[in-house]
């Protein structure tokens, strides 16, 4: 597996941070989403492979060892 490029991981983390405000958030958010996703193709992409890591995880139990 090729190591990830400084720009995607930012990106990653900025998806998560994305999905979580979503969650909670309002029309001032949701707007301010609607033009992050505008302002890259990859910045959809990667919000929505965050959103089928959620979905994927739904009702997995958290266990801490």
């Amino acid at each position: 597996m090729e190591p990830q490029h400084p720009d995607d991981l930012s990106i990653t983390e900025q998806a998560f941070e994305w999905y979580d405000v979503l969650r909670t958030g309002g029309a001032r958010e949701r707007a301010a989403f609607a033009e992050w996703l505008r302002t890259s193709p990859r910045h959809v992409g990667e919000f929505l492979s965050v959103t089928a890591v959620y979905q994927e995880h739904a009702g997995v139990p958290f266990t801490q060892d």
